[in-house]
Parts: C-alpha cells; sequence; structure tokens
C-alpha cells in the first residue's frame, strides 16, 4: 500500500518523460505562476549545481548524451565534483550559472534586510513591553526597568534578530555557509596582526569622520558591576562577536563563496557595514569586516574571526566602562594597555613560533569572478543601496 504513493511521490526527479515542470491549471493566478517559477527554478539549482557530484537524475547518470528534464543534454554528465581551491577557496559550477550567482547574490542582499527587519521590529516591541510598564520608555531609555531587564531585553533582541536570515536556508537552494572547525593552525598570530591594523586604520579614519559630520549617537550607560554588568558583557561583546559572525562570515559569505573569494569578502563587507548606522561606524566597520573576511578565507575557519572580534569589543568596552567609572587617566591608560596588550602577545606568540620552526602556510584565495562580480547582480546592488540611502539619512538628518 505504500509502494504507489511513493513511487508517485518521486517520479518527477526520476522519470525524464513526467511533466515537468507542471504545467499551469487553467483558471490559475499570477501569484500560483511565481510560486512555480520560484519552486521549479529552486530545484533545477539545488539538483544540478550544487550536488558534489553528477547531475541526479536518472537519464542523466545514465550516459553523457541522455536527456535531462531541466537542463540541456550538453551540460548533463559532465558536471565534475566540486573542488575546492588551496586551502578552501570554492569555485564551483555554480558559478558558471548567471542566473544562480544572481540569486546567491539576491540572498545575501534580502539576509541582510531581513536582519535589519527583525532587529527594528523586535526593538519597537520590546519598546512597547517598557512603555506599558512606563510610558515614554524604550530599549535605548528603559525607564522602570532594572538593568538587568534591559541587558536581558538586548540579548533577545539581537539574538532573535541575527537568527532571522538563518530562516532563507529552509526555503531556497543556497551554497553551504563558512565552516566552523579548526582551519589552518599556526597563523593566528598573524592574522591577528593583520585585523589589528585593519581595525586601528578603520577606527581614525572614523574619527576623522565624526570630527566632519559631527558627534555620534550616545550610547548606552553600563552598568556598574554584578549581574548587571554580565549581562551587558554578554549583549555587547559576546552575542555580537559569534552572532555577526555567523551571519555574515559564515551565511552571507559563504553564499557568494562560488563566485571567488574577493567578491564573497566584499559583498559581505559592504553589507555588514552599512547596517552599522552613520557614515562614520561604517567606515571602520567596513575595514573590519574586510579584514575579518580575509581571516575567514585565509584560516578556512570562522573561529579565529569569532576572537577578533570579541578582542574588538571589549576594547570598545572596556573604554566605555573605564570612562564612566574610573578618572580620565586610569581610562585612557587601561584602553592602551588593551590596545597594545593583544598585538605584542600574538607577535609574541608569531616569533616564538618562527624560532621554533612552525610555520604554517596561509589558505590560497580563489579569485573566481573578481571583486566587483556583486555589482552585477542587481539583488545585491538593491539592497546595498538601500542600506546606503538609510546610513545617510541617519547621518546627515
Amino acid at each position: 500500500q505504500l509502494r504507489e504513493p511513493l513511487t508517485i511521490a518521486k517520479r518527477p526527479f526520476c522519470a525524464p518523460e513526467a511533466v515537468w515542470p507542471p504545467q499551469r491549471a487553467a483558471g490559475s493566478t499570477v501569484v500560483v505562476d511565481c510560486i512555480i517559477a520560484l519552486y521549479t527554478s529552486s530545484v533545477k539549482v539545488y539538483l544540478h549545481e550544487m550536488f558534489k557530484t553528477r547531475c541526479p537524475f536518472r537519464a542523466c547518470r545514465e550516459g553523457p548524451g541522455a536527456a535531462c528534464p531541466f537542463f540541456p543534454a550538453e551540460k548533463c554528465g559532465t558536471i565534475k565534483p566540486n573542488k575546492l581551491a588551496k586551502g578552501g577557496g570554492a569555485v564551483t559550477g555554480l558559478a558558471k550559472n548567471t542566473a544562480a550567482m544572481n540569486r546567491a547574490g539576491a540572498a545575501c542582499g534580502c539576509g541582510a534586510l531581513i536582519y535589519l527587519a527583525a532587529r527594528s521590529l523586535l526593538t519597537r516591541l520590546a519598546s512597547l513591553l517598557l512603555a506599558l510598564r512606563v510610558p515614554g520608555a524604550s530599549l535605548q531609555n528603559p525607564a522602570g526597568a532594572s538593568q538587568l531587564e534591559a541587558a536581558l531585553l538586548r540579548i533577545g533582541v539581537s539574538g532573535l534578530a541575527l537568527a532571522a536570515p538563518f530562516l532563507l536556508l529552509a526555503v531556497l537552494p543556497l551554497p553551504r555557509p563558512l565552516p566552523l572547525g579548526r582551519g589552518v593552525r599556526g597563523i593566528r598570530p598573524r592574522l591577528f596582526l593583520f585585523f589589528w591594523g585593519m581595525m586601528l586604520a578603520g577606527n581614525l579614519l572614523a574619527g576623522a569622520l565624526v570630527r566632519a559630520t559631527g558627534p555620534e549617537n550616545a550610547r548606552v550607560e553600563l552598568p556598574g558591576g554584578g549581574m548587571p554588568l554580565a549581562a551587558a558583557f554578554a549583549a555587547v561583546c559576546l552575542l555580537p562577536a559569534v552572532g555577526e559572525e555567523l551571519l555574515f562570515r559564515g551565511l552571507l559569505q559563504g553564499w557568494l563563496r562560488p563566485g571567488g573569494a574577493p567578491a564573497a569578502v566584499l559583498g559581505q563587507a559592504v553589507l555588514f557595514a552599512l547596517l552599522h548606522g552613520r557614515l562614520s561606524a561604517c567606515l571602520a566597520a567596513l575595514l573590519g569586516g574586510v579584514a575579518l573576511g580575509l581571516c575567514a578565507e585565509w584560516s578556512g575557519s570562522l573561529r579565529p574571526c569569532m576572537w577578533f572580534h570579541l578582542y574588538n569589543n571589549i576594547l570598545a568596552f572596556t573604554g566605555q566602562y573605564a570612562s564612566q567609572y574610573a578618572s580620565p587617566e586610569t581610562g585612557q591608560l587601561v584602553s592602551l594597555a588593551v590596545l597594545l596588550g593583544g598585538p605584542l602577545a600574538a607577535a609574541a606568540v608569531w616569533a616564538s613560533g618562527r624560532a621554533g620552526g612552525r610555520r604554517a602556510r596561509v589558505n590560497a584565495l580563489a579569485m573566481g569572478k573578481g571583486a566587483a562580480w556583486p555589482l552585477g547582480c542587481p539583488g545585491w546592488v538593491c539592497s546595498a543601496l538601500f542600506l546606503l540611502a538609510l546610513s545617510l539619512w541617519q547621518t546627515f538628518v
């Protein structure tokens, strides 16, 4: 009794003579047609381009010249297994399919917009809940709520907003995100020094831009200690370091990666920067996003990026905490110690490794279509322009 339903369900995927994709029924609406077109195109790319082996259809497996229900015969039976470039740069058969690459770029831009929309909606919802207790309260000004409650609300808002773009994995067939493994070992001191230099340059340029465009928005006051301070540390330092790396360097950069490492790094870095609001913050985030993206490609893992991002957040956190609860001289001393302590330790570890003869080679970058490839993707360009307009509005209006 179970054999016939299973046979019917598998027929479109195994029998090339079946009517596939389904034909439009009489009286069908435009919405139904769009849904059918989106579904068939997504299944087509997923089954043919993203498999590590040849086309999964039975007719294609029978021989290189067999007919395929989705693709021309000359494209079937000739798909070679996807190979990673030396060290992990992925340029797969997907890079040869312009429509599939445009879909990946559009999904990358859509993921950034989903994150922005979720963060805005959840922030408004949290502010509404606070205003029910005290009129006029908001997440930026949590009057009537304890510091611990406000920090926990920020953790919930940030965590849910960062998780929202991952829902695209359930509805769209897209390339795999970057791995979370150990990656290449022995190169982290060099990568950290590179990230620290890019971060310092970004902060200096952002400071010059702040003097030209005006002061930044007021920051949220940090608690003095105890559990509220620990919750604030998790909300400001720990959660962004892990969540943003999983989203931008893991998910979005992984989606753009079949087009080449430069395109993937630049594509996610631009969206990551524009989501930071004012132009001064965008400039610092752009250099940081490029540095973290290159570190992910060179190391083949997201773990170094998470540690480097956490260091950057701790630097800002300690500087703000010292400015609130310590004298100006003490605050400057603490900030300088954190700023210089990290690179000095990394340089010492790197020097000891070279002296001991342990030299790890950095992964080579797979060039692919070049760094300017996202500019030819309409979905990515529209998302970037929208975020740029929003950043300009927050800066000058």
